[in-house]
């Protein structure tokens, strides 16, 4: 009958009709935990399969309240959570349910209600060794008791819960330590403390584990240690948790008039009927000081059961519930167990209706410790009571499991290896490579950073010294031999089983913990003795000493990634040892990321694993616990030791979660008075790289419902002090811009502040843990992963990502400067896409406008000149037509870069402080382009106005030819008979010899003279008239080399005392007068067509740039000198250039070629023949073949420019640094000095040779130019021929008739069609329009034929004839020169070593390069000594060195301080001491060759530079590039 009532319970599911003897058959088959687990849907978990690393999972679930749990599978998991948040609530839900198909209300709490102590028994027998142990651990937090003995799904079998108790570590203060404030830290299982037992008989009405919830909080207030029936849950008919012993302990806090013992007791509670379950009962009986039997009455078996049972040695205590009804045969049958057992009035405590609970308590209280100070025998701790229960056939959780077994013996083996040795000497020698030589190392890196002691040292030999410091210590770790104590403890870890791995990692923790707990205490004693005695030598050392000490698993797991770093230089590399500690990652334990003894990060090794940074802060705040709590994980929260460092562990994040939350960085604030200043410069920093990582205050020890309305004003408070703080930091960091604490981090005043309550809810160590503490923390976890889903599209970093910001910030700390800039390749990655999609925007922008400005300058070609004010106003309407274009396009970027910083994948964060540098690049280049459209409209316009001249003269001429020929025919119509073609011929070559004969040449003009009086306007007001007095003849300047002259340039050369300071700055001189000079002798030397002023308005301003350069050291005479001398030479190429151009214009020339057009148009008239063909074929051949083939020639130069950058060397112009670092890697093949010279003494002109040569290259090797003239045919044929077709009909849009006038309009809409395609010879129309009597319609179909044959005539001849370099000659568009500018950007070098800047767009507020050089390949040198510098500004801006130059007058001034006079230049540290490989290799080979070439002194390098090769220097050149 008691199966049939069960079952439904169990398994709702069965069939209610099943026979009796099926459900026999199911208990037997499954047993009744098995059957309890189906009912709530755990059977899957049985037995042992559910994981702690799976309930650690973020997910919907995990952030759903418990109160908002309904149905049966869903309690049981509600519970869970709440528990592994030390949620002391957790126990307190209502496990009652309803079941529609059960209408008898007084069953329904049989079938549909389950026990609390029925779920607790679930998930331990569902849960592995490990979540059972984090389970017991939290249940000890809270208070609760927790699982001692486990029943079995066999009938009066349990197990003892060994392994489980084995994370719980108590603290308390016996009364024999109260005087000195000593206390005990101990492991429970490890503890020798008394053992008190309580158990019932069937009958009894009395709550025992009231009695003992009351009895353990009689001393402060009560506390629910175990559950009972007037619980929520606890009324319930237990189901599988009968035979369940559970434990909890009393521990005093020393304070005599509040602690109910004197020392600690543990208190022991059986669940169920004590008879049922003899087998607890016999070992309760034989580990117990005393056993407290709750009974009414002994029922007949009950009382054989003691009678026979051996005596227990007075430590049986019977609590009789004795009331005026009970039958008084309970006296007798309870004094007949009292005689059987030997036992006396003091071993029976009766429970009167007088006796109320709290004197029950008192009584109980009282015996408990008479019991106690009367024991014979000495307490035993659980491993000892782990002994004896085999005996009694209860299994011992640690003995069933062979994984365990094998791991502790493991770990014995290493931590036996320990004997009596002090702590320091066995970590010297088992533990070596963590030892003095790593902190050495830690040491060495720091101050290769940070060069505090170089002393008078030259730095880069400094540098050279710790270089081979630092490799003399790797060397002698790469050497190291496997240690005994490593060996086990690598063999055990690589363990193939997964679960004896993770059981020797824990056995290692509890293991070293212990040790450490007995050997620290006596040190922390002697510490307090020498405090006492004051003295402060032996308190620095027992510091020290417990420093040292400190021993933990974290050591071995340190040792590992050191042995993995020491392979690196063996050739023996370990590659398991990385792939083993990601798993353990994985698996969820903690691994170490800085080494909190050394202050170092093994880089090396941490960048092999996967990584997530959870915490920093003060330690003993509560940040782990607050993690612990909030997350679930096991940081360590104490061991009787300080573990120092930086400890990281991974969370998964569920599928129902993974796309609504990006990654964080979590960081726990603890003493706001010691971290909050040092946080806010980290955060300020971090917002120059786009983080604003959220922020929420903890206030920790707050409570109260009125706590955040009444602290209002002290939030504000805070925020103002923050705000001052900001303000001071942001000063020091020179942002002044930034004057408020949410300018640099996402705070809300209101909701991000989070007052949570103390940890305990009463005195510790008998609190639990405050409920209002679970609850805060579980509310802050779901508001801040929703604040963390409202930031899901800011970006988050990937796992190699972030190894990469981890590595920069290590380095940054190394720096002590936190200039992450582009040291850190994360932040250079999105800065060079963010560059080269600038420069694909710039480049579409710039292209858009030379189309526009070709077709513009077209439509200037074509206008007629007959009326002046047509030009002036076509002009003006085309220059209102260019600033609208160069508007549109403008905003057209700005938006391109606004969607850019939108966009998700490409971590525009990083880069957000370089927004406001794009933008004004973006304007930068919207007003360059506007004065170069400008300025190529006024050119067009004036070459208009020359050329119209010459071609109303030639149209003159022409007429006069015309109208000779007109007299001819005129004269030859009284003619009878009709003249041959010879006769014909000779009286057109007489009439056409006289009438030349009569036609002069083209005047030349004065360009010189031009020149010069252009020249001298430039000068302005400047008091250049003595300079230029004496100039007459500009073609006389520039014949000769420029010379630099020190009394003649150089107004303050006489206050230049010092000999290599003044040959310093003349050789700075002429090198920028050389620059300039070859500069500007390219551009005068690319110059085509007749000369215009433009071009020398845009030489002189191209001379200013240079000598802008050199200003502040030279006077007005070497300005008028240098440009006297560059305009000179310009004025013979200028002169050479116009000379060429009116000898091709020539009107005697122009004549000659139109003779045999002339002629033949003669003979035909003459002869009256149709005309038709030969003027189709003349309009294609005279106007539109030289009209197209100027056009393809001209205009290809952006079609080239694009051909590259869609090519395979498109790679070589996508970035500044790409490029910089093709060139070098270029001149590192070739070796050639003089390539090195030119290209740090003349950069700008090596940079465009360089660029010219590749595009030549391109085109000789790989791209067909002929292919891109051949498609830009094909392009305006198209045009043309639709021109054609709109051409033949009239203004009303009807066809034009079929007759010569209508032949005439044809031509002239066809002109006007083509006005803004290609400038067509009008001259030549002309002379299809003379005497043209074709008609419209023929004409139209010759037209269009010919075209067909002038297009296959084009072809033919571009494929014949596609020489790249005659076209880069003849473009107007130059691609070399559009490269450059893509590639070279401002132009300004380093100050100290001339590498050139790097930085995106022209605008940019700083320079900076990824790598620097020795400053004396950029000529730099000692005044004193005349030696060329060996250091690197790299190291010099880090040192404590001084420098002098012009800018400091030549007075010393500290490198550190170097912004005070280039604050635009931002110098960082070099990543690696590697990075400046290449220049050191470069200054090593050609030392004495740059010496000869500035005219200096050897540079004195470390002997070690002589050690890099080629293959070095080009490996640091591809790693300074990220290449």
């Amino acid at each position: 009958r008691t199966v049939e009532m069960l079952l439904p319970t169990l398994v709702p599911h069965v069939i209610k009709s099943v026979c009796i003897s099926d459900y026999n058959h199911f208990i037997l088959f499954s047993g009744l935990i098995p059957a309890f687990l189906h009912s709530l849907g755990l059977a899957e978990y049985y037995p042992n399969n559910l994981s702690l690393r799976s309930l650690q999972e973020i997910n919907k679930e995990s952030l759903s309240d418990a109160a908002e749990v309904e149905s049966l599978e869903a309690k049981p998991w509600a519970f869970l959570r709440k528990l592994l948040m030390s949620n002391t609530k957790s126990r307190t839900l209502d496990c009652t349910f309803e079941d529609e198909e059960t209408e008898d209300t007084d069953s329904e709490s049989d079938t549909n209600s389950y026990n609390i102590l029925d779920f607790i028994v679930a998930f331990f027998v569902c849960a592995d060794s490990f979540l059972q142990q984090e389970m017991t651990l939290k249940m000890s937090l809270c208070q609760f008791a927790v699982p001692f003995l486990l029943p079995s799904d066999k009938q009066n079998q349990c197990t003892l819960m060994l392994w489980a108790l084995r994370g719980i570590i108590k603290e308390w203060r016996p009364h024999s330590l109260s005087e000195s404030k000593g206390f005990v830290e101990e492991n429970v299982v490890c503890a020798q403390i008394p053992l008190v037992s309580f158990v019932r008989l069937s009958n009894c009405s009395l709550s025992k584990s009231q009695v003992m919830n009351h009895l353990l909080s009689k001393s402060q207030q009560h506390h629910e240690f175990f559950c009972h029936r007037d619980m929520n849950g606890g009324s319930c008919p237990r189901k599988i948790a009968n035979g369940m012993v559970e434990m909890c302990w009393y521990l005093p806090c020393g304070n005599m008039s509040i602690d109910l013992f004197p020392d600690a007791v543990a208190f022991a509670n059986l669940r169920g009927d004590v008879c049922a379950f003899e087998t607890q009962f016999a070992f309760l009986a034989k580990v117990s000081h005393a056993i407290f039997v709750f009974l009414d009455k002994f029922e007949e078996n009950e009382q054989k059961m003691f009678i026979i049972s051996p005596p227990l040695n007075s430590k049986l205590f019977f609590v009789v519930n004795f009331q005026r009804d009970t039958n008084p045969d309970v006296k007798s049958s309870v004094e007949a167990v009292m005689a059987a057992q030997n036992l006396n009035r003091e071993n029976l405590i009766w429970k009167t209706k007088k006796v109320n609970m709290a004197r029950l308590v008192d009584m109980i209280c009282s015996t408990i410790k008479k019991s106690l100070s009367e024991a014979l025998l000495p307490s035993q701790n659980i491993e000892s009571m782990a002994k004896i229960a085999p005996e009694l056939g209860i299994s011992v959780s640690e003995l069933t499991c062979k994984p365990s077994l094998s791991a502790e013996e493991a770990a014995q083996r290493i931590v036996k290896g320990i004997g009596v040795r002090e702590i320091q000497v066995y970590k010297k020698k088992q533990l070596p490579l963590q030892g003095e030589n790593w902190k050495k190392l830690a040491e060495i890196e720091k101050e290769e950073c940070r060069l505090l002691t170089a002393g008078d040292s030259k730095l880069e030999e400094y540098k050279a010294q710790l270089q081979q410091d630092k490799e003399r210590i790797l060397k002698t770790q790469s050497q190291y031999k496997l240690t005994e104590a490593m060996s086990e403890f690598l063999k055990a870890v690589n363990s193939k089983d997964h679960i004896e791995r993770a059981f020797f990692l824990k056995w290692m923790g509890h293991k070293l913990d212990m040790r450490s707990r007995k050997y620290l205490s006596s040190l922390r004693h002697d510490l307090k003795k020498k405090r006492q005695l004051k003295d402060s030598d032996s308190i620095a050392k027992i510091d020290q000493k417990l420093l040292d000490c400190s021993l933990g698993l974290e050591h071995y797991m340190r040792e590992m990634g050191h042995i993995y770093e020491a392979s690196l230089g063996s050739g023996n590399k370990r590659h398991e040892l990385p792939t083993l500690a990601a798993e353990l990652l994985h698996a969820g334990f903690p691994l170490e990321l800085l080494d909190g003894d050394a202050s170092n990060i093994p880089e090396k090794w941490i960048k092999i694993r996967l990584l997530v940074l959870t915490v920093l802060g003060v330690q003993s705040t509560g940040k782990s616990t607050l993690l612990n709590t909030m997350f679930g994980v096991q940081f360590a929260v104490s061991s009787g030791r300080c573990t120092r460092g930086a400890y990281m562990l991974l969370l998964p994040v569920g599928e129902d979660l993974r796309t609504e939350l990006s990654s964080t960085f979590v960081i726990g604030l603890s003493d706001m008075k010691d971290i909050i200043q040092i946080a806010v410069h980290a955060f300020l920093r971090m917002r120059e790289i786009g983080k604003k990582p959220i922020c929420h205050f903890v206030h920790q020890n707050v409570a109260g419902v009125s706590a955040h309305n009444k602290l209002s004003s002290d939030r504000q408070h805070l925020l103002d002090h923050l705000n001052e703080m900001t303000k001071t930091a942001a000063a020091m960091e020179k942002k002044t811009n930034i004057s408020k604490f949410t300018e640099i981090l996402d705070y809300d005043l209101e909701l991000n502040n989070w007052y949570i309550p103390g940890l305990w809810y009463g005195t510790p160590p008998m609190a639990p843990v405050n409920t209002g503490y679970s609850a805060e923390v579980f509310d802050f976890k779901k508001k801040m992963i929703n604040h963390l889903k409202e930031r899901n599209g800011d970006p988050s970093f990937d796992i190699p990502q972030f190894l990469e910001w981890m590595s920069s910030m290590w380095r940054a700390v190394k720096f002590e400067n936190f200039i992450f800039s582009f040291q850190n390749t994360l932040v250079a990655q999105a800065y060079d896409n963010l560059s080269k999609e600038f420069s694909e925007w710039d480049w579409s922008f710039r292209q858009h406008i030379y189309d526009w400005l070709e077709s513009a300058t077209v439509q200037i070609s074509n206008t007629e000149t007959s009326s002046p004010e047509t030009l002036e106003v076509v002009f003006a309407t085309l220059q209102q037509d260019a600033q609208k274009e160069i508007c549109s396009q403008e905003e057209q970027m700005q938006e391109t870069l606004k969607q850019y910083y939108k966009r998700k994948d490409r971590r525009v964060n990083l880069v957000e402080r370089y927004k406001i540098d794009f933008m004004k690049s973006i304007n930068s280049a919207a007003i360059e382009v506007k004065n170069m459209v400008l300025n190529k409209l006024d050119a067009a316009l004036e070459l208009k106005k020359n050329t119209s001249k010459l071609e109303d003269l030639q149209r003159k001429q022409s007429a006069m030819i015309e109208k000779k020929v007109l007299e001819m025919l005129k004269n030859y119509k009284d003619r009878k008979h009709e003249l041959s073609d010879k006769e014909l011929e000779a009286d057109f070559e007489s009439m056409w010899n006289k009438t030349l004969m009569n036609i002069s040449g083209l005047k030349e003009r004065d360009i010189p003279s031009e020149m010069l009086k252009q020249l001298g306007q430039s000068f302005g007001n400047a008091p250049v008239t003595e300079q230029m007095e004496g100039v007459k003849n500009l073609t006389e300047y520039g014949c000769d080399e420029f010379k630099v002259k020190s009394k003649r340039h150089f107004s303050k050369w006489r206050r230049f005392k010092n000999v290599i300071a003044k040959r310093s700055i003349k050789q700075d001189v002429k090198a920028a007068a050389g620059n300039a000079i070859q500069n500007c002798t390219k551009m005068i030397e690319e110059s085509k067509s007749d000369y215009h002023s433009l071009l020398t308005k845009e030489l002189i301003k191209k001379i200013d740039e240079f000598i802008q350069t050199v200003n502040s050291k030279t006077n007005i005479t070497f300005e008028v000198d240098l440009k006297l001398h560059i305009c000179g030479i310009a004025s013979r190429k200028f002169l050479e250039m116009h000379r060429k151009f009116i000898a091709e214009k020539d009107p005697r020339k122009h004549l000659e070629a139109l003779k045999s057009q002339f002629l033949s148009e003669f003979i035909d008239l003459y002869r009256s023949k149709d005309q038709c063909q030969r003027k189709a074929k003349d309009f294609t051949q005279l106007c539109l073949k030289p009209a197209v083939t100027e056009y393809i020639n001209q205009s290809i130069g952006t079609e080239i420019v694009e051909a590259i950058l869609n090519s395979k060397h498109s790679t070589e112009y996508s970035s500044r640094s790409y490029f910089q670092y093709n060139i070098l890697k270029e001149l590192l093949e070739k070796e050639d000095f003089r390539d090195f010279v030119r290209y740090i003494k003349h950069y700008e002109a090596f940079v465009k040779d360089w660029i010219h040569v590749s595009v030549v290259y391109c085109f000789s090797k790989d791209l067909s130019l002929s292919e891109l003239k051949t498609k830009k045919l094909g392009l305006v044929f198209e045009k043309i021929e639709e021109a054609v077709e709109v051409s033949q009909c009239g203004e009303d849009g009807n066809p034009l008739p079929n007759n010569a006038e209508s032949t005439t309009v044809l031509i002239q809409n066809l002109c006007k069609a083509l006005s803004k395609v290609i400038t067509l010879p009008m001259d030549a129309v002309d002379r299809i329009h003379f005497q043209n009597t074709s008609l419209c319609t023929p004409f139209t179909n010759n037209l269009k034929e010919c075209l067909k044959d002038l297009k296959k005539q084009l072809e033919e001849e571009i494929h014949r004839s596609s020489d790249i370099s005659e076209t880069l000659d003849y473009v107007t568009v130059k691609p070399h020169n559009e490269l450059f500018r893509r590639v070279f950007g401002c132009g300004k070098q380093c100050p100290f070593c001339k590498t050139p800047c790097e930085a995106g767009g022209k605008a940019h507020q700083e320079h900076h390069a990824a790598v620097h050089r020795p400053q004396g390949l950029g000529s730099y040198r000692s005044l004193t000594t005349n030696i060329l510098s060996e250091e690197i500004c790299t190291s010099s801006v880090h040192g404590n060195g001084d420098f002098q130059n012009h800018k400091t007058n030549f007075e010393s001034h500290p490198y550190k301080d170097y912004r005070t006079y280039y604050p635009d230049w931002l110098i960082p540290p070099d990543r690696t001491v590697e990075a400046s490989d290449y220049w050191k290799y470069v200054l090593v080979t050609y030392n004495e060759e740059f010496a000869e070439e500035y005219k200096a002194k050897p540079a004195e390098y470390p002997s070690a530079w002589n050690n890099i090769d080629k293959v070095q220097a080009l490996k640091a050149l591809k790693s300074a590039f990220s290449i």
